[in-house]
């Protein structure tokens, strides 16, 4: 059995009932039981020694017990009895299976201290509440940091009318109210991040009930992600066109999650966890993608929260053609001459890179768009049909294309030309003669001109400069010179070579 204690105010005294009960339930003098139930009614008074305690009660105060005897004209005394340490002058009521008709008040009295005193109290049955508790918040809507929400619980219906408890911390401003029907209370939350996820219990006790009765309101407070948005791409470095890039975009921490969007479109698959948002796009590349700039942004109730953070796209590809040699000066090099061979080609990312098996004076001249590698040497006489390659590496590598240039080097004839007479020795007045000139060597072979005139064979070689010039010879050609002159690409090489003509007249016999 459990306890309870009310302070009970008479003209010229105060004095302090006690009730004893299993859910009695006292407000003010009032004690409300359970009907059916058996309580005690615990007297505040202890009579003199050797003198009792004697009790009144409904209606109108008529006789219950004088010490331990039961009024035997109670219509209800089979349920009446007297407990309690009666050789200490203790008498308290006990009342068995309460009814309606034990509602009304009580007295005991007797001699205390030589003085009769008198004790007062009310006996009531509790009538069950028509509800248990419910919880509202006032605002309704969505909760965000830095709100003040006000919740409010409240039990309609009971006699008595219920009593509310908060179990909630952080709260501020209790205030309760009641009408004839109804009991609320309400208390204030300022909302901290903290208090997301936070259960506020309303607990309500009432006689009638076996025991207390609760409801729980769980609060779910707006907040935005305390870190910036990240982006992984995979894989991290250039893509090679033709292959696929996966963009993932995190948020972590805000409740709810951020709503996080691309603007590049493709593949997407939502990653969320518990507290990390995740929200990827994965899409084949190709060379219009390079420089393309993917970002990521971020929604969320709280306005506020708009962030934004972009990947820029690397994105590898080949040239569309291979490279192409320039040579400068163009054609042949005289030996001694200086030759730049210029290795280009446009396009690709990165651009390519470029190399010579030739060496010389290198020089990177590679400009936004094009590489271009250069090498500059001086030839000689062994350079003539040497082979230069220009090769090339590339982040993609199966581009390995190779250009071969083959250097053409002038160089004259090491001697000076010969002339050979066909007939040899003297010519006959109206034969024909034929002069040739040659010279072996150099490159490419000489030009030989004749200052005779006549018929002219070229019957050069790769290796020989030959040149005849053939003609019927007069008698005024005796002693005629015939010059063949040679010319080259080397300048300086400019022989001439004299041969003279010896004519013999015909002899005529007459008979």
């Amino acid at each position: 059995m459990e306890r309870s204690e009310a302070i009970y105010d008479s003209p010229s005294f105060t004095v302090k009932i006690e009730v004893e009960f299993g859910q009695d339930y006292v407000q003010g003098i009032i004690i409300y039981v359970n009907e059916n139930s058996t309580n005690v009614l615990r007297c505040p008074l202890k009579a003199d020694i050797g003198l009792r305690i004697n009790w009144n009660g409904p209606p109108s105060f008529m006789a219950y017990t004088i010490g331990t005897d039961i009024n035997p004209k109670l219509p209800h005394s089979d349920r009446i009895s007297v407990v309690g340490k009666i050789e200490e002058g203790e008498y308290n009521l006990q009342i068995s299976n309460i009814q309606q008709s034990d509602i009304g008040q009580y007295r005991c009295f007797g001699n205390v201290d030589g003085n009769i005193e008198t004790a007062f109290l009310e006996l009531n049955v509790a009538v069950p509440p028509v509800t248990g508790p419910s919880i509202s918040r006032n605002p309704s809507g969505p909760l965000f940091v830095g709100n003040t929400i006000v919740l409010k619980c409240e039990v309609i219906g009971g006699t008595p009318l219920a009593k509310i408890s908060w179990q909630c911390d952080g709260f501020f401003g209790e205030h309760n109210t009641s009408t004839d029907n109804n009991i609320e209370s309400t208390v204030n939350l300022n909302l901290r991040q903290s208090d997301n996820n936070k259960k506020c219990k309303c607990v309500a006790n009432h006689p009638s009930w076996t025991s207390q009765k609760s409801v729980d309101i769980v609060l779910n407070v707006f907040f935005a992600p305390g870190t910036n948005l990240t982006i992984q791409r995979k894989p991290a470095g250039g893509i090679i066109s033709g292959n696929k890039v996966n963009l993932t975009c995190t948020a972590s921490g805000g409740n709810p999650l951020a709503t996080l969007l691309w603007n590049c479109s493709g593949t997407n698959t939502n990653y969320t966890t518990e507290n990390t948002v995740s929200y990827s796009v994965e899409f084949e590349v190709d060379k219009s993608d390079n420089n393309k700039v993917c970002t990521c942004s971020a929604t969320h109730p709280i306005t506020s929260y708009t962030p934004q953070t972009h990947s820029s796209l690397i994105v590898y590809y080949v040239p569309e053609t291979n490279p192409i040699i320039e040579q400068k000066p163009h054609g042949g090099i005289p030996v001694g001459g200086i030759v730049s061979l210029t290795c280009t080609v446009p396009g690709g990312n990165p651009l390519a890179t470029l190399f010579w098996n030739c060496t010389g004076i290198s020089k990177n001249e590679t400009v936004v768009g094009t590489a271009s590698y250069s090498i500059e040497f001086t030839v000689d006489k062994s350079f003539n049909k040497k082979i230069c390659v220009c090769t090339t590496d590339h982040k993609i590598n199966t581009y390995k294309p190779t250009v071969q240039h083959q250097l053409i080097v002038y160089y004259a004839p090491s001697d000076l030309p010969s002339i050979q007479q066909t007939p040899s020795g003297g010519i006959i007045t109206g034969s024909t003669v034929m002069l040739t000139c040659s010279i072996k060597g150099g490159n490419p072979p000489a030009i030989l001109i004749w200052n005779c005139t006549g018929d002219t064979t070229n019957s050069t070689t790769n290796t020989t400069a030959i040149y005849s010039v053939s003609f019927k010879v007069i008698k005024t050609q005796n002693k005629a010179i015939c010059a063949c002159s040679a010319s080259h690409p080397v300048t300086s090489y400019t022989p001439v070579i004299y041969h003279s003509l010896e004519v013999y007249c015909k002899y005529y016999t007459f008979y």
